[in-house]
């Protein structure tokens, strides 16, 4: 048994996070070719400083050249004047001193020289040397003012064209340099002269100098400062991150790495935490061992204000893993505040456990903010967590977070809140495509789990309570009590209740939402919500986290999962095998899968190979083959607004022509997965959920027969995030036409880069091929030929043959290992 699990980090879409440990870039690669750039295409940057090209001078400069660097000629005559037009030349012994004339502005010469392996001149070559004259360059200097955590383009003074290289250079030790980005964006097939500078949340002046030079050797530079203001407030600062996210509220911190989420924190003081869990904001790694990774820093906070007898504290509540990977003994939770000379002071440090055990308590902390080096205006709270910068290995769940006048470290408050949101409005599954839905009221729920936190010192009324179901139009499905009467009176700390709606709204609402038209049941909203007298001035997040709603569509798939994993599962073997139970009420057409690959997996994860199949009816021995099995199919990470760690891989069912191949589903149970077909160190994972159990539906078989997942890893709880997707077939178009397909041989196939190709009763033999990658990219094309070198990396790839009119001979699936 090779099946295996893993903790993975959870980061949804939002703004991409790329940060620059060291942020010198280079604009261009030596000799760039404008031509080569796509409009609007964005020029990376990485760390060099470019040289100037060879055989340039600035006018009025000397610039002299080694003409037989070899000691290849025994004599060199100069042909050309010894005056031109743009400057003087002589030979001293092997060399060639060249001055420039000043005043000229990038000019070419053309230099002759006659040189003799003899001393007779009888055998001799004429060489040119051509010398480019550029310009003195410019040298200009500006701030501009931003926004902290904005995007602003600035436009920098380059040479004339063809432009040869540049570079940014930060000339600061810019404290927050790794959450923000510098690059050169181009536009109209040139390079443009803008960068866009993309500025951390935090406040402070972010210098660079960008220079940009051509191949006449003219290099303008560009001093900017960039003036970044951060945000700041004042007291009373609270947030209990009970918002949508992912990221911190930008009123309130200066970075945006740690995960605002509903999904990792056990039992916390309001629903929404910000976890912290080792990746940036792009789910990417910070590195190699043990250092500072995430951070979270608050606003600047006016301190100053405050008289020396009053008490200033921060409160907080901390979780060590919740339902991510357990902190261990190397592994810190900081927290620091910031004295009024700008330096950090530490004021509690949490360490991991030795037995690396999750804690499903949140644990208090009240912090005196004592001393005049923290009253300032600009003051400010850091968490900091310190681990392996590997990747996710561990996780520490913060939430309710105050900075406050207070007489003592009490965690009274006045507030009562929901702790997590509200579940699917269907049962057993989290989504359901609407033919298998309409008619079908079983799958709506009929309990109401409810999870709350009195933040009282006592027990506290709830005056009302609600639970509302709304169509994709807004109209109640349902509107009835929450809680029962004997349930408002709370008693402080957590409560988790579950009660059934009502006999009679029950009956009605799924009567009503089981006969939805498809559009108003293409999304349904469940809503709690709380009534509470417990205004505060200021601290509208009080009122913020007394409703909660979850919202989830009816469209064309089914799901277990609510789209957030929290582990990641391995099929570890080749050719084992893991599929999942959904069930079909109706006759119905299957023409995809979907698969959540958390983009934390090894860098090779994408060159693998898995197939994917289906299984209808129940799966019998372990040698039953699938009803469907679509092989060589090359996990990829999708690319979405924000990140990747979230989304989801969709894969049509296709022929080896590519044309869409449904399947048709009985009605009755069916199985869908994944077989590992390459034999790797580390094979991709697939997500699964944690806040949704659903055991006895994830089936193995690895040699032995299936058997239940349960039956394999003891205590499993999770729900896997493998979605079959529903409905007619989706139609696609292509600049190709594609005629009478005539289908051809490729062989070997997988291979290791080369190909053979034998057609199959064609008169006329093609005129070219293309070669596409999984996500449709055209990745290689040349005149047709019976052998082809691909020349590509390892993965998946199409090949079509086409005649001269475009007309498609075949289309055939190729693997290249």
């Amino acid at each position: 048994m090779r099946i295996l699990l893993y903790l993975v980090a959870l980061v949804t879409c939002g703004l991409s996070q790329t940060a620059f440990a060291q942020p010198e870039v280079t604009l261009w690669p030596d000799r760039f070719d404008a031509d080569a750039v796509a409009v609007g295409q964005t020029v990376q940057a990485k760390m060099e400083l470019c040289e100037r090209p060879k055989y340039t001078v600035t006018a009025g400069q000397t610039l002299v050249v080694d003409t037989d660097s070899l000691n290849a000629f025994r004599q060199n005559t100069l042909l050309s004047p010894a005056e031109t037009d743009a400057g003087t030349v002589r030979l001293q012994g092997d060399s060639l001193v060249y001055t420039a004339k000043a005043g000229l502005d990038e000019v070419t010469d053309v230099i002759r020289i006659n040189s003799c392996t003899d001393d007779a001149g009888a055998d001799c070559t004429e060489r040119t040397l051509t010398v480019r004259i550029g310009r003195a360059g410019t040298s200009g200097a500006r701030v501009v003012d931003v926004v902290g955590g904005e995007t602003i383009g600035q436009y920098i003074v380059t040479p004339n064209y063809p432009q040869f290289c540049g570079s940014i250079n930060p000339v600061n030790n810019y404290e927050y340099a790794r959450f923000r980005k510098l690059e050169l964006v181009t536009a109209n097939n040139t390079i443009a002269p803008v960068v866009e500078y993309r500025s951390a949340r935090a406040g402070g002046d972010d210098v660079f100098e960008i220079i940009v030079c051509n191949t006449f050797g003219t290099c303008d530079t560009n001093n900017i400062t960039f003036r970044v203001s951060g945000p700041r407030a004042t007291l009373p600062f609270f947030d209990d991150f009970s918002y949508a996210g992912p990221r911190p509220d930008p009123k309130l911190w200066q970075e945006d790495v740690v995960y605002v989420n509903d999904a990792y924190g056990i039992r916390a003081p309001s629903y929404g935490v910000a976890t912290f869990d080792g990746v940036d904001g792009g789910g990417r790694n910070y590195g190699e061992g043990i250092q500072d990774v995430d951070q979270l820093t608050s606003a600047q906070i006016d301190l100053s204000q405050v008289g020396g007898g009053n008490s200033v504290f921060l409160k907080y509540y901390l979780q060590t893993g919740g339902r991510g990977l357990a902190p261990e003994e190397e592994d810190k939770f900081i927290t620091q505040f910031r004295r009024d000379d700008g330096s950090w002071v530490n004021q509690r440090t949490v360490v991991g456990s030795r037995i690396s055990k999750s804690d499903t308590t949140f644990k208090y902390y009240a912090l005196p903010i004592e001393g005049p080096e923290f009253r300032h205006m600009n003051f400010q709270v850091r968490f900091l967590m310190r681990a392996n910068a590997a990747g996710s290995n561990d996780s520490w769940n913060l939430d309710y977070v105050r900075v406050e006048q207070a007489e003592d470290t009490s965690r009274a408050f006045r507030d009562i809140a929901l702790s997590s949101r509200p579940p699917s409005p269907l049962q057993p599954y989290t989504r359901v495509p609407y033919e298998q839905f309409v008619g079908r009221p079983q799958l709506l729920r009929e309990r109401l789990p409810v999870e709350l936190w009195n933040h009282f010192a006592i027990p506290n009324n709830i005056s009302r309570s609600s639970v509302v179901v709304e169509d994709a139009f807004g109209i109640e499905l349902l509107n009835a009590g929450l809680l029962t009467g004997a349930q408002f009176n709370l008693p402080p700390g957590f409560s988790r209740l579950n009660n059934p709606i009502p006999a009679e709204p029950l009956a009605a609402y799924r009567s009503a939402a089981s006969a939805l038209s498809a559009d108003r049941a293409g999304e349904l909203t469940l809503i709690y919500q709380l009534g509470i007298d417990q205004d505060q001035s200021r601290l509208e997040a009080v009122r913020r986290n007394d409703t909660a709603s979850t919202t989830i569509q009816i469209q064309d798939e089914y799901a277990y999962d609510d789209g957030s994993a929290e582990l990641g599962l391995v099929n570890g073997g080749i050719g084992e095998r893991i599929a999942l139970r959904y069930e079909a009420f109706v006759l119905d057409t299957l023409r995809g899968l979907r698969f959540a690959f958390p983009n934390l997996s090894p860098d090779d994860a994408q060159r693998q190979l898995i197939n994917l199949q289906v299984y209808i009816g129940p799966l019998g021995s372990r040698d039953r083959e699938p009803d469907y099995n679509q092989t060589f199919v090359r996990p990829f990470f999708p690319s979405v607004d924000r990140d990747t760690l979230q989304a989801f891989t969709s894969y049509r069912f296709e022929d080896t022509n590519g044309n869409p191949t449904p399947v048709v589903i009985p009605p009755g149970e069916i199985y869908v997965g994944w077989q590992l077909a390459s034999n790797v160190a580390k094979p991709i994972q697939v997500g699964v959920d944690l806040n949704n159990n659903n055991p006895g539906v994830i089936y193995t078989e690895f040699g032995t027969g299936w058997k239940a997942l349960p039956d394999v890893l003891n205590r499993f709880r999770g729900s896997l995030m493998i979605r079959p997707v529903f409905g007619p077939i989706e139609t696609t178009t292509s600049g190709v036409q594609e005629a009478g397909v005539t289908r051809f041989k490729v062989y070997p196939n997988p291979n290791s880069g080369q190909v053979n190709l034998e057609l199959e009763g064609v008169a006329e033999a093609p005129a070219h091929y293309d070669i596409f990658d999984a996500t449709g990219r055209t990745v290689a094309r040349g005149p047709y030929a019976t052998r082809i070198d691909l020349r590509l990396s390892a993965g998946v790839y199409t090949l079509r043959l086409l005649d001269r009119e475009g007309i498609l001979y075949g289309r055939e699936r190729i693997v290249v290992q």
